[in-house]
């Protein structure tokens, strides 16, 4: 479509591009440390409930585990597969794999340090689309393997971004009134489609990496109505469908481009439509009450669509009619074998459906399966390898279900998951008042703040000893301490470990060993020269488990280098125990999160806890900022 006179003159679209990698497989993501909730490690709690009336009480797992301290979500997707779950968050994303047989629960944190707003990933790969909090008008193409943003395209300032969907050779990014379609690979713009007001940022795209057709699926200009857009190379053949007569509230397209399911703003009605034809195949119903529906999710490989919306229930409806219906007009895409994939799946009728005459109300098709659930804000996928529904929630519960093999009108069984972050997240507005606490008078006037109290420090070191000695137990460890502010941290996590010893009767064969490391001039900034004196044979570290332990990852070399000398040393397990992980851009470049890790901080020039300034203030039991008096005291020492 073309441009009008004024995007003309003033380009709508500017795209900076640097080199697009060839997108990588995800690696997988280290262990992580858990918070100290008073539980098992939230990562490994697996915890069965039965439902009544297919509701799941979960208010004492919410009530025990504190999650005042997890970044807060803003938006959660499905990967093109649904094999997992991208999460933007507050202050980075996080990725979860959707695999409900798994004893751990496998997640990656990456932490920007910065809000994103909306997530896309692709597929099972490093690419990650997304749009920060901060510049509604940017998309962000991220290599997560490199660290880095690889590609940039910049829309109008005044221009809000409301979605983004993607396949792995194209791109659509949708605003309130516009839809561009860009060639992912050369980000040239394809197409540019006019739309009436969408505030959801509702768009569809088949994912199928050989879809039966390319299509997309976008608002019309017109209320109510929807625009079918199939591509043969790039260009596109329109058509016209008019779903509904008020304001369409939901949409999806199912991963091959052949079925398209919408809801209207009122939310009690679901419909079924031909992308070929453009007809109505089949009605369902969620409800008689109004609801605002969140999202339509198709099942990638049997004939069933999930409902989600802001009221308790997730609603599954079987759509082999309208698969036997494509089939009997010989759509593309369907044959017999199709319905064969749940050959028994049926929905419910009204027992008062034959006054179909009086009110499509009684001819509508309900639900198969239901279960509700307390949180109103969720985003489901379909575990396909477990044949499981999976709920995930913005308050950080992660429900399984099984999807049954015959209806059943309530789902009788939950498991629950919790998923949380790596550790204890202290933001960038989080500060302690230094006058409420004990500090030594000849360093107070030195100090900004207090950043983590004494008695945080040392209840979450205990948690990580509780998680080194889970999995070290009976074994031989050899630990290696990076002198010297790590040595405080060490000490407090050997005491924890002996304790833990001595109360369980399992012990850890503990050899610590020491080397030292200079990375601090004689000022507050850290600089990239690393002196690694490790005064260890092959012998000493080939075939034995080694924990290195670390006080804070700032720049990150210190900690890569260290890693990278121990494994030429072919060890049989290498891990880290991590205090303090500074969110900063400076160790984005590296693909490293520590096995526990303790917390993650502003990028702030901290001390105390072992940390020195010019050798001083090490022994402050409080992680604290130094204050510019403080800096500008001891500069010189």
């Amino acid at each position: 479509m073309e441009n009008n006179e004024d995007d003309q003159r003033q380009p709508y679209v500017q795209v900076q591009q640097q080199e697009v990698s060839r997108p990588a497989k995800r690696q997988p993501s280290p262990k992580g440390s858990g918070q100290n909730h008073g539980l098992d490690d939230p990562d490994e709690m697996r915890i069965k409930r039965k439902t009544n009336k297919g509701k799941v009480d979960c208010s004492d797992i919410k009530r025990t585990i504190d999650f005042s301290r997890d970044p807060t979500i803003n938006h959660i997707t499905c990967n093109q597969t649904q094999e997992y779950f991208a999460v933007a968050t507050n202050i980075g994303f996080e990725i979860i794999q959707n695999d409900s047989s798994s004893e751990k629960l496998k997640k990656k944190c990456q932490h920007l340090n910065d809000s994103i707003e909306l997530i896309e990933m692709m597929y099972k790969t490093n690419i990650i689309v997304l749009v920060f909090t901060r510049q509604k008008n940017k998309v962000v193409i991220w290599d997560d393997h490199e660290k880095k943003n690889r590609t940039e395209i910049t829309f109008n300032q005044n221009s809000e971004i409301k979605n983004i969907r993607l396949r792995k050779d194209m791109l659509v990014v949708v605003l309130e009134d516009k839809i561009f379609v860009f060639n992912f690979e050369t980000l040239k713009l394809i197409e540019q489609i006019d739309t009436c007001s969408n505030p959801l940022g509702l768009c569809g795209l088949s994912t199928a990496e050989k879809p039966t057709q390319k299509t997309i699926v976008c608002l019309h200009t017109e209320k109510g109505g929807l625009k079918i857009l199939t591509y043969v190379v790039n260009k596109s053949i329109e058509s016209i469908i008019q779903a509904h007569e008020s304001d369409v509230g939901a949409l999806a397209v199912n991963s091959d481009g052949t079925l398209i399911a919408t809801a209207s703003i009122r939310g009690t009605i679901i419909r079924i439509f031909s992308a070929e034809e453009g007809g109505l195949l089949q009605e369902l119903r969620r409800g008689s009450s109004k609801a605002f529906i969140t999202s339509l999710n198709f099942h990638p490989s049997i004939n069933m669509i999930a409902c989600t919306s802001n009221r308790s229930s997730i609603h599954l409806f079987e759509i082999k009619k309208s698969v036997e219906k494509c089939i009997e007009t010989k759509h593309v895409g369907f044959s017999n074998e199709t319905t064969a994939k749940n050959p028994d799946g049926e929905n419910k009728k009204s027992k008062l459906s034959f006054m179909k005459m009086f009110s499509k109300y009684f001819n509508s098709e309900w639900s198969c399966s239901k279960i509700k659930i307390d949180e109103k804000l969720k985003t489901v996928g379909f575990d396909v390898k477990n044949h499981r529904l999976i709920i995930i929630t913005y308050d950080r519960i992660l429900y399984y279900v099984d999807i049954p093999v015959t209806p059943s009108r309530y789902l009788e069984e939950a498991e629950i998951r919790v998923f949380q972050i790596d550790a204890i997240n202290i933001d960038d507005n989080t500060r302690f008042e230094k006058d409420h606490f004990v500090i030594n008078p000849k360093y107070k006037d030195y100090i900004e703040y207090i950043l983590i109290p004494e008695g945080l420090l040392d209840n979450r070191v205990e948690r990580m000893a509780q998680q080194i000695h889970q999995d070290y137990k009976g074994l031989d460890l050899e630990v290696f301490v990076i002198m010297n502010s790590a040595f405080k941290f060490f000490s407090d996590l050997l005491m924890h470990i002996r304790k833990i010893a001595e109360i369980t009767g399992e012990n850890i064969n503990i050899v610590p060993r020491f080397f030292k490391i200079t990375s601090y001039h004689l000022n507050e900034q850290v600089v990239d020269k690393d002196n690694i004196v490790m005064p260890f044979s092959k012998d000493q570290v080939e075939g034995k488990n080694i924990l290195v332990i670390e006080d804070i990852y700032d720049s990150g070399s210190t900690i890569i280098r260290c890693r990278d000398s121990l494994s030429q040393m072919a060890p049989k397990t290498l891990k880290f125990a991590v205090a303090f992980h500074k969110k900063n851009h400076k160790n984005l470049k590296y693909d490293f999160v520590a096995d526990y890790l303790g917390f993650f901080i502003p990028d702030q020039f901290v001390f105390g806890y072992g940390m020195d300034y010019n050798e001083l203030f090490r022994e402050m039991q409080h992680l604290c900022v130094i204050s510019q008096k403080g800096i500008e005291a001891f500069k010189d020492i």
